[in-house]
């Protein structure tokens, strides 16, 4: 898990150009049960705007893109695995290694019927008209995982991402 965590932090630090300041890991590894993940330290702050965090984050969808859709490897969303199997279409993509895949996740637990089946085969089949291509037509380097817990605001007032689940999308 961390490692793929190490890989997500290293892409999104790469964008450059304006993209929000992200930690360096340096190790990562188990110790026995237990694993880690060494980071740069950040010192907190208070955010001094958030829609300049906002900002940097549409930098780094503009700097981080890149020919295929889909990240190296297999990551995960808190415990649950997430694939990443690199395609050509965001929209198969996002179909079958988002959409489909937590929908048959679901299934293998249980959750679902006839008429949920029916529903999700009927979104899947109409994602290109529900959801327009990139302006751009590139996929962009996305969190994957933004929420409160994943970014804080370093001592500088800039809103940094901490942890990640990266991928192109």
């Amino acid at each position: 898990m961390f490692s793929s965590e190490s890989e997500g932090l290293l892409a999104l630090g790469s964008a450059g150009g304006g993209a929000p300041p992200v930690p360096r890991p340096l190790a990562w590894g188990r110790d026995g049960e237990n694993s880690f993940l060494l980071m740069d330290a950040v010192k907190t702050g208070r955010l001094d705007s958030g829609e300049k965090f906002g900002a940097s984050l549409a930098l780094l969808h503009r700097n981080g893109r890149s020919e295929l859709c889909g990240f190296q490897g297999e990551n995960r969303i808190g415990s649950t695995p997430q694939n990443n199997k690199q395609m050509q279409s965001w929209h198969d993509f996002f179909g079958e290694q988002r959409l489909g895949f937590q929908w048959e996740l679901a299934r293998g637990k249980g959750y679902g019927d006839f008429s949920d089946e029916k529903a999700m085969a009927s979104l899947l089949s109409r994602l290109r008209d529900i959801l327009p291509e990139s302006e751009e037509g590139r996929p962009s380097l996305l969190h994957g995982d933004l929420w409160g817990g994943n970014w804080m605001a370093g001592e500088d007032g800039r809103g940094g991402v901490i942890s990640t689940i990266s991928r192109y999308s």
